[in-house]
């Protein structure tokens, strides 16, 4: 199939670019860095998870519900010998609400959430949240959560889990996830549907990692989840691409495609076109289209546009296409961009064309612009002389008037459509 041979075209085209080797290393130092991270946050939870507390009074008497019920956390503490003692806590927190810390001395507040027993951190936060209000509460939350989670992600999902499904919660429960997916990717993901748990599944068991992504519900996650097996497919085995895309449907397989847009479209951009082609013009298929055309349009606007033009004339591309590309080639070339438009045969699709070069040429090129007036749709004639007007008058305001003069409108004359025609 074609992304058999575009993944060839890409290898030919990495060996060739004097480039790659700087860029293998940067890709390498990355990679070791988050590889020494990860190793650090598996030792954080080895070493939390070694140390078996027994339940206490102090791990279970002050975490409450919001609405006072007691929860039985696991009895998991973080190992530190400088915790803020429980007797402690609310004079702690207390300083830290007069002077502002999270606003004030962010790096401090963060080392006081870093004193906090794991056991103690529900009973911090519903002090925190019982004594601030609106975004100091919802920005304390966030950060206490967040450095939890890299500590002990299981009780930090534990709370989150009392509460109900409000934007709140699930913003909070992702963050979790988010931590955990570094730590236990399996645990994580039967916590929440989360796409860097996919991510970190997909480099040691990609068949699991497809079946887990396939399951996330609809919308943002499922849409991460799958653009990030389809790079790291393409990264690890091209050769797999093709079979994984063919196997999705509807929009994740538009979704799917439109990860790895920018490194197909460099290769083998006539290949890719003929595949987008065949995408449903609705959603997330038309989104994919259309961003496909605007990154060939930045390599080659020529090709780009021959492309566009020869669809069929019902293909629900057409249009939307040859308006990105038209205004991307008005910046990059407005001369060539001006003649190709004008050689289209007259109709609705050089007009759609000619109306999206004139709005983006007229900022930088008024005069070429004004050309391509004539041949806009006369309803689009008054917006696009506006345009025009507007910048002309500022770098040349004799031209500007002498060529209102001829479209029959004075230099303060407010265009309407009927002044246009």
């Amino acid at each position: 199939g074609f992304f058999a041979g575009i993944a060839g075209s890409i290898m030919e085209t990495k060996v060739k670019l004097t480039i790659a080797a700087t860029l293998a290393a940067v890709a390498t130092s990355i990679i070791v860095i988050q590889q020494r991270q990860n190793s650090r946050l598996r030792n954080e939870l080895a070493a939390i998870r070694g140390f078996e507390a027994t339940t206490s009074s102090r791990a279970t008497n002050r975490i409450t519900a919001s609405k006072g019920s007691s929860l039985p956390f696991p009895a998991v503490a973080a190992v530190r010998s400088d915790m803020i003692a429980l007797a402690d806590l609310e004079s702690v927190l207390a300083k830290s609400i007069r002077d502002e810390l999270w606003k004030n001395d962010n790096l401090a507040f963060r080392a006081v959430i870093a004193r906090i027993d794991d056991r103690d951190m529900p009973a911090a936060l519903a002090y925190m949240s019982d004594h601030l209000i609106g975004i100091p509460r919802d920005q304390v939350r966030e950060n206490m959560v967040f450095f939890w989670a890299r500590r002990a992600p299981a009780l930090a999902a534990a709370w989150c889990q009392q509460f109900p499904a409000t934007a709140e919660q699930q913003r909070l429960s992702q963050m979790v996830a988010k931590n955990w997916a570094y730590l236990d990717p399996e645990a994580a993901l039967r916590f929440a549907p989360n796409a860097d748990a996919i991510h970190e599944l997909a480099l040691h068991s990609p068949a699991q990692a497809e079946n887990e992504a396939l399951q996330f519900p609809p919308g943002d996650e499922r849409n991460r989840a799958l653009g990030i097996l389809s790079n790291v497919k393409l990264d690890q085995d091209p050769g797999s691409v093709a079979s994984w895309i063919e196997k999705l449907g509807g929009d994740d397989r538009a979704v799917a495609l439109r990860a790895i847009l920018p490194q197909l479209t460099e290769s083998d951009p006539s290949a890719v076109a003929s595949y987008v082609e065949k995408l449903p013009p609705t959603g997330q298929g038309l989104q994919t289209g259309l961003n496909f055309a605007v990154g060939w349009a930045k390599r080659d606007p020529m090709a780009a546009a021959d492309w566009s033009a020869a669809l069929p004339l019902d293909s629900g591309f057409r249009l939307g296409t040859i308006t990105s590309i038209a205004g991307i080639w008005a910046v990059s070339d407005p001369t060539q961009a001006a003649a190709w438009i004008s050689g289209l045969p007259a109709g609705h699709v050089r007009e759609v064309a000619a109306r999206s070069y004139v709005l983006h040429a007229a900022v930088h090129d008024p005069a070429l612009a004004a050309t391509l007036v004539p041949q806009l749709a006369v309803e689009a004639r008054a917006d696009a002389i506006g345009k025009i007007r507007q910048s002309w008058l500022k770098s040349n305001p004799d031209a500007a008037r002498q060529w209102l003069s001829q479209m029959n409108l004075s230099a303060d004359q407010t265009t309407t459509s009927g002044a246009a025609k």
